[in-house]
């Protein structure tokens, strides 16, 4: 297990905030169904992939630090007040190297078919 220093200077050696990776901190992410961010912590970046090559629903997440051993909380979600959203499903996964500050998403409709939805992503460190 590694001490408090030792963390310390194993996220200033990737360059990273140990602000982000203390543990039980959170890192979030509203993503709009178009793949821009309607809000997130901070150095949170977002798109979704091309549908003319990959389909609908598929979607990128990167953080400011390694999320690849972190544990992913996500579901569907509108960005606005008030709004309910659509209904579906959403599958996340890590990304390998060299995009381990990343999270990959997959979103489907209710019928479990690949479908552009917007959605709320927690990292739990």
């Amino acid at each position: 297990m590694l001490t408090e220093k030792s963390r310390k200077a194993k996220a200033a050696a990737a360059g990273v905030s140990t602000l982000a990776t203390a543990p039980g901190t959170v890192s979030f992410a509203v993503v709009r169904e178009d793949g821009t961010l309607a809000r997130s912590s901070g150095g949170v970046t977002s798109l979704r992939f091309s549908v003319a090559l990959y389909g609908p629903g598929q979607y990128q997440v990167s953080f400011p630090y390694n999320v690849s051993t972190k544990a992913f909380v996500a579901t569907i979600g509108d960005a606005g007040p008030g709004y309910v959203p659509p209904g579906g499903e959403i599958s996340v996964a890590p990304r390998t190297a060299p995009l381990t500050n990343s999270v990959f998403v997959q979103t489907r409709d209710s019928d479990g078919d690949p479908a552009n939805r917007p959605f709320h992503l927690v990292i739990a460190n």
